[in-house]
Parts: structure tokens; C-alpha cells; sequence
């Protein structure tokens, strides 16, 4: 029941603040169900060791990945969410396949090997958890039609700000929120740093030749860079169209991917909706690589803190066994 209760609270755990950085895109969402992740496949693979009756345990794994539809009940009042349905059959069937594997291995070892036994129940209970946020996504976002423009820039905007490190190193001042003007007069005025200017037979105060966009009088450097600008706009249009440059760069970018997805025909949209659950499942599965470890570390301490404390215990079992050998 201990045991039951806990990985009950940190399924629905998962699954709420999931659900809800879906619905708010607070980043802060995350980091509760990261540990709440964290927490479920810890209590998923000790409840192998524990749970002795193979029915109680697949009793308690039904229990714990049917919880958290309770929260979509409200959608089952129309119509059957069949993704829903379909979701959490895969989710409570890997984990059932896991737990299986895992008192297999138990079953057929003459010694308690706790890691072995854990990292199969973990990949596969994994895989069940992260198949059903990834249809939660799917849900959400392509069946409930709950993307919209704010979450649409948010995602944008993460992306852009994630880039923004590296895209510095190359160009001094460049900032997302800025307009479409004056990022492409950053971009110019970059590239004319390292090209000599001599060409342009521009001539100093003192009668000599300008080397350098430096040395440029403000009114020919304003020009200059100008007219890069207004090259780079006729090139950009040709190749993708009309552009609002008095716009931040941001909502230009957003703009342009909103764009091409409304263009994309609606016998492809389906399979343009699949493919995106199926790439969050793969990342979520990427990123939790680095979990594994974790939690087979934290597992194997509770497990060994509640031997101690007289939760379990180990003991020695002999068998004896009949056999035919040739003369």
C-alpha cells in the first residue's frame, strides 16, 4: 500500500505539471516534472523487489498509470479520447511488460542483483511514461486545438534565446527583440569590419584613402550600410517573400514558421502532427538518459535503507532438485 500510494502521487505528479507547462509554457513546470519523473521510476522499480504476488503488482501498476486520465475526464463527456485511451494502454503495458522482465530476473537469480534487475524495469517503464506525455502533446495541442500565438512565440522565443550565445560571437549587439532594420544594419555594418574599403576610393581628412568602416565619416557610414541593408531586404524577399522589417526579428521569425505551416495541405497535417509527438517522444527519451543513473542510485539507497529499517529483509532459500544422470 506504501508503495502503491507514493508512485500513485508522483504519476499524477508527472502528468499535472506536464500538462500544465503544456498549457502555460512556465519553464518552472519543468523542473517539477523533472523530479516527479525522477520519483515515479524510482518507486516503479522498487516495487519489483517488494511486491511479492505478481496479481498485486499488476493490480498496483494499473492503479498508477490509469490515475492520472482522471484528470481528462471532463473530454471523455462528449466523445471517447481514443489517443487518450490508446495512451495510457501503452503506458500501463510497458510498465507491465518491465515489471515482468524484472521479477524474471529475480526469479531465475540465485543472488539479489539489484542493478541488473533495475535497468530493464527502468528502460522500459521509461519508454511507457515518456509514450504518453508524448500523446499528451499530441492531445493537447493537435486534438484540443490549444496552440495559439502566445504559446507559438514562447516556443519561438526559447529556441531564439537558446542561439543567441553563439550568434553573438559573430555579431556584436544582436538582439532578437530589435527590429528587422536595424538587425540587418548589425549585420552590414559586421561584414564591412573586415572588408577593406579602399576599392570605394573614399577619402579621408587628410587626403588619403579609408581602409576601415572606422575612419568613415557617420554620413557615408549611415549611407554604406544602408545600401547593404537594402540589398539584403531585396535578396531575403526573393527567396521567401514579403517582409514587415519594422517588426522584431522575433515576431518575423514566428511569422514565417506560422507561415509555412498553414501552407502545409491538410492530407499532410496529420502526419506533420505525428511526427512532432513522435520527436518530443525522442527527446524526452534523449534527455532522460541522463536520469537513468540517478535513479538506479537513489533506488538502490531506499532499497537498502528499508532493509535496514525492517521494511524487508533478505534471506538465504534452498532447493533440492531431482535429476537423471547417464552411467
Amino acid at each position: 500500500m506504501f508503495l502503491g500510494v507514493v508512485t500513485v502521487f508522483f504519476s499524477l505528479s508527472v502528468v499535472y505539471t506536464f500538462h500544465r507547462f503544456l498549457v502555460t509554457l512556465d519553464e518552472q513546470y519543468v523542473w517539477y516534472a523533472g523530479l516527479a519523473v525522477l520519483g515515479f521510476l524510482t518507486f516503479i522499480v522498487l516495487q519489483v523487489f517488494f511486491v511479492k504476488r505478481f496479481l498485486i503488482l499488476m493490480i498496483l501498476l494499473f492503479l498508477e498509470t490509469i490515475a492520472p486520465m482522471f484528470m481528462f475526464t471532463k473530454y471523455f463527456y462528449s466523445a471517447p479520447r481514443w489517443i487518450l485511451i490508446i495512451g495510457w494502454f501503452v503506458f500501463f503495458l510497458f510498465s507491465f511488460m518491465g515489471a515482468k522482465k524484472g521479477i524474471a530476473l529475480i526469479a531465475n537469480s540465485l543472488k539479489i542483483k539489484f542493478f541488473p534487475v533495475a535497468k530493464d524495469v527502468l528502460r522500459k517503464s521509461a519508454t511507457a511514461l515518456f509514450i504518453f506525455l508524448s500523446i499528451l502533446v499530441y492531445f493537447n495541442y493537435f486534438e484540443l486545438k490549444g496552440f495559439n500565438d502566445e504559446l507559438g512565440m514562447k516556443i519561438t522565443n526559447s529556441f531564439l534565446n537558446s542561439s543567441k550565445p553563439a550568434i553573438s560571437l559573430f555579431f556584436d549587439e544582436f538582439s532578437f527583440d530589435k527590429n528587422g532594420n536595424e538587425i540587418l544594419a548589425v549585420i552590414v555594418e559586421q561584414q564591412l569590419k573586415s572588408v577593406d574599403l579602399k576599392s570605394l576610393n573614399i577619402s579621408g581628412a587628410g587626403g588619403g584613402d579609408i581602409t576601415s568602416i572606422k575612419n568613415l565619416p557617420p554620413l557615408v557610414k549611415r549611407d554604406l550600410i544602408q545600401g547593404g541593408v537594402e540589398q539584403l531586404k531585396m535578396a531575403a524577399e526573393g527567396a521567401i517573400g514579403f517582409l514587415d522589417w519594422d517588426k522584431p526579428v522575433k515576431e518575423i521569425i514566428y511569422g514565417l514558421i506560422k507561415g509555412y505551416f498553414l501552407r502545409v495541405p491538410e492530407n499532410l497535417k496529420p502526419v506533420l502532427n505525428v511526427s512532432t509527438a513522435v520527436l518530443v517522444f525522442f527527446t524526452l527519451k534523449g534527455t532522460a538518459f541522463f536520469l537513468y543513473w540517478l535513479v538506479e542510485f537513489i533506488a538502490f539507497v531506499i532499497f537498502k535503507l528499508l532493509i535496514i529499517l525492517g521494511f524487508a529483509y533478505i534471506n538465504l532459500q534452498s532447493r533440492s532438485r531431482e535429476f537423471i544422470m547417464l552411467s
